[in-house]
């Protein structure tokens, strides 16, 4: 056999081979890295299987009669025994009960590393990867940055300028161009995660010349399926799987499919306020001014996120709440504007569809004043458009009225009034606080020292502190005759947040006598003036009643001066809509009344029934509505001789001789809002004394009809309610789905599905359903199963073809499509041939 080794040794191999050994083996599997930076020259190691390193349990054996015992990798090596025999000589690796060659099995014995980082065999003195790496063959770092910068199709770095700057570090190069500006690179495992926008992963392939085929969207990659390439930025969240395979290799077995999981989150959004409000004027923020706690009548909140390469994520916002957004039912994408009316943070999320949602921005506090100007925003801004809303208990109040003894006309008080607490705080902070005065000239208990006069703890019932709250509120008798929460409504009038095109009133209330009250007034701004040519001057709105106890009965009286009911133009008109109780409301317990005004009809309730409707005008229908609603104004002083227009609660005082009809009984709650409320949140509002009128919300997945608040129901399947506090849930929108009730957010539906339309409980992908069929429009589509286009075109009654295109049948006897005639047969000079009228023929159809 000549010398050992050799061509001997191969035969011994090619006789191993003839005893049923088999070199067809499969790739190895890719292996996911990462690059990260490193600080100084990296100690570089590549993990099994990768790393250069000769086999340990890999022996070439020499079978008997030859005496030579067996060899191992140092054998190869350069002045070995077998230096020079490493592409003929064939062993087995026995911890793999694997035969291989030598130049395999000990790589870096037989100087092939650099074959194995630049990913081929060929060994010819051209090849500028094995120039370089053999340069320095023991520096596996430069042969695999070499490796990188030649055959990476589009790799996350330049590694040949890393390569560059690398070479003049180890070289000893110490300035800052060539050695600190650049940072060195080594790979890592990459074993998944959660990442920021995007993530670079490499795959790393250990058998000289396999390729790697990779996918992103769910399938296993395959030979033929897959894109080809060892280098892939995620942006979105999915599972990455790979495969290696030899092309060239016929006899070879493709890698196992390995995965990885990459979930991407979305980067924050920016929550940025860009504009603030003032009296004096607007300030406007840029980088070089931002906002820093200046004190706003409102404000403007840019909320933005931009993905390079992505566009705008979706965002979603909420002000002043202390529930986070949910990645639910976009209110915007890329940019959107907030408008804040009331102090607070306004907080957002930002996502996109197959990333996960960012985490929560917030903006800084921003102060919001409590002027006019800022009332009429939070007006329209605020549930229904509450613009009064007080809470008649001890908490509630606070505030000192005062004024001086008064002397004259008649009047002789003995001492000043001092008056404290005095005022119930409107939590609206649009009409004011409700304001305890005493009489205009008071005497008898009013007329004592501070201390011993009323004040408003006198009046305040606070009975719900023992948990019934059915007889709790503000006491109104002989001695309190009303509050007052404004002199004149002009100021209100004027910057537009009375309620005009609707309106709605509720007052909880209880009447203490059980005798006859002509008119009593619960809450109203309204004034009635002089007569003019036999019209008598009204304007404004209250609400009122009256009770007669020979009848047993309590009548509600909603009275409005409305546009269309305007007796004389300039002096309006009070029209009274009522509702008549039998038997009389209870004086041991707080009954709940509301009335509505929505534009063409007048509602009122008791304890959330409904108990009259009616039209607001004559033929509201034919007019367009009713009207708004019409207050005094400047020009009116003829009929009211200046006579300002209050607003009161427990007294209607509107007469232009100063006679006053004073309510006897509890007052617990009054809220006035510019918008009519419906009779499921008035049926909502109505149990509200269930729970001691506490503002409790409710929780995601539940409204509650009357401003979110309990009672709560559950959302309907197609519908969510992502945060707490919300009073009605909303729609999934179009491509998003809610399969079960009480849902918080609305799933994405897959690729390939969608929804029919907004609010749905499933998604399909049914294309006949979703209308994305290409059928003619006069053939019917039918779905044929799953996946894409599984649907068949049926051509209508009349009509040929393949359904997606389909023409008239001349001589069917129907007339279509562009068909002069069609009498069903081909018989010439009967009129009609070849569906074509014949000259001196008509076809009436």
């Amino acid at each position: 056999c000549g010398r050992s080794g050799g061509e001997g040794g191969l035969e011994r191999g090619r006789h191993l081979l003839q005893l049923g050994w088999t070199d067809a083996t499969r790739v190895l599997d890719p292996l996911f890295v990462e690059w990260v930076e490193a600080d100084s020259v990296p100690s570089f190691e590549l993990p099994e299987p990768y790393r250069c390193s000769d086999r340990t349990d890999w022996t070439l054996q020499f079978p008997p009669p030859l005496e030579q015992g067996a060899l191992r990798c140092p054998d190869y090596g350069r002045g070995g025994v077998n230096d020079g025999y490493c592409l003929y000589d064939e062993g087995f690796a026995h911890s793999a009960s694997q035969w291989m060659m030598a130049k395999d099995a000990c790589p870096r014995a037989c100087g092939m590393c650099c074959s194995l980082y630049c990913a081929s065999t060929d060994l010819a003195p051209d090849s500028e990867c094995l120039t370089t790496c053999s340069a320095a063959s023991d520096d596996q770092y430069t042969a695999y940055l070499m490796h990188l910068a030649i055959n990476e199709p589009d790799p996350p770095f330049n590694f040949t300028k890393v390569l560059e700057r690398y070479k003049l570090h180890v070289a000893g190069a110490n300035d800052t161009e060539h050695s600190l500006s650049h940072a060195l690179f080594e790979p890592v495992p990459f074993l998944g995660g959660e990442f920021l926008e995007t993530k670079n992963v490499s795959m790393l392939v250990p058998t000289a010349g396999a390729l790697v085929r990779y996918t992103t969207d769910g399938s296993t990659p395959t030979p033929t399926h897959g894109t080809l390439g060892n280098f892939v930025t995620i942006t979105r969240t999915t599972i990455l799987r790979a495969i290696a395979y030899h092309i060239e290799d016929s006899a070879s077995t493709a890698s196992h499919s390995v995965a990885v999981d990459v979930r991407i989150r979305v980067k924050s959004p920016e929550v940025t306020v860009i504009e603030c409000v003032t009296a004096e004027g607007n300030v406007v923020y840029s980088e070089d001014r931002q906002y820093s706690g200046e004190t706003c009548e409102s404000a403007l909140v840019r909320v933005s996120s931009v993905q390079e390469g992505r566009g705008g994520m979706l965002l979603r916002y909420v002000i002043g709440s202390d529930t986070a957004p949910g990645p639910s039912n976009p209110q915007g994408q890329g940019s959107v504007t907030a408008t804040v009316v009331q102090s607070g943070v306004v907080r957002a999320v930002a996502w996109v569809p197959g990333s996960v949602a960012s985490e929560v921005a917030s903006s800084p506090f921003i102060t919001i004043s409590a002027t006019l100007a800022s009332a009429f925003l939070r007006a329209g801004n605020a549930w229904q458009g509450t613009v009064g809303l007080w809470n008649f208990t001890s908490a509630a109040s606070s505030g000192t009225y005062e004024r001086a003894r008064v002397t004259d006309g008649g009047c002789n008080e003995q001492r000043a009034t001092l008056i404290s607490p005095s005022q119930i705080a409107d939590v609206a902070q649009v009409f004011g606080n409700a304001e305890l005065r005493g009489p205009a000239c008071k005497g008898g208990q009013w007329d004592l020292e501070p201390g011993q006069s009323p004040t408003l703890e006198t009046f305040v019932d606070d009975s719900s502190a023992d948990g019934d709250a059915s007889r709790s509120g503000l006491r109104f008798d002989s001695l309190n005759r009303g509050v007052v929460v404004r002199d004149d409504i002009a100021p209100l009038r004027d910057i537009g947040v009375l309620p005009q095109s609707e309106l709605s009133v509720e007052v909880w209330m209880s009447v203490a006598t059980p005798g006859y009250v002509p008119l009593a007034g619960m809450v109203g701004c309204r004034l009635d003036g002089s007569d003019a040519s036999g019209f008598r001057y009204g304007k404004g709105w209250s609400l009122s009643y009256s009770s007669d106890d020979n009848r047993d009965t309590t009548t509600f009286i909603l009275t409005l001066a409305l546009l269309r009911n305007e007796v004389r133009v300039g002096i309006g008109g009070l029209r009274d809509f009522t509702a008549r109780i039998r038997p009389r409301i209870p004086t041991d317990r707080l009954s709940q009344v509301v009335g509505t005004y929505d534009g063409r009809e007048v509602a009122i309730y008791l304890n959330g029934e409904e108990r009259a409707r009616a039209p607001a005008c004559d033929s509201p229908e034919a007019h367009g509505g009713c009207g708004d609603i019409l207050y005094p104004l400047d020009g009116d002083s003829f009929y009211t001789k200046n006579r300002p227009t209050k607003f009161t609660i427990g007294v209607l005082d509107t007469v232009e001789e100063g006679t006053v009809a004073a309510h006897t009984g509890l007052i617990r709650l009054v809220r006035i809002m510019r918008r009519a409320l419906t009779p499921a949140q008035v049926l909502a509002s109505s149990q509200r004394l269930a729970v001691n009128f506490y503002k409790t919300p409710c929780e995601p997945g539940l409204f509650g009809a009357y401003e979110g608040l309990v009672p709560c129901v559950p959302c309907l399947p197609g519908t969510i309610a992502p945060e707490r506090n919300m009073e009605a849930c909303e729609p999934c929108a179009k491509g998003f789905y809610a399969a079960e009730a009480g849902s918080v957010e609305c799933l994405r539906c897959v690729d390939g599905s969608d929804t029919v339309g907004v609010g749905e409980t499933a998604c399909t992908d049914d294309e006949c359903l979703l209308g994305v069929d290409d059928c003619h429009a006069q053939a019917a589509c039918a779905n044929t199963g799953a996946g894409p286009g599984s649907f068949s075109c049926t051509c209508g009654v009349g009509l040929a073809g393949t359904g997606r295109a389909c023409a008239a049948v001349c001589g069917d006897g129907i007339v279509l499509n562009g068909e002069e005639c069609d009498d069903g047969n081909a018989v010439v000079g009967d009129g009609c041939h070849l569906c074509v009228l014949e000259p001196g023929f008509a076809c009436n159809v």
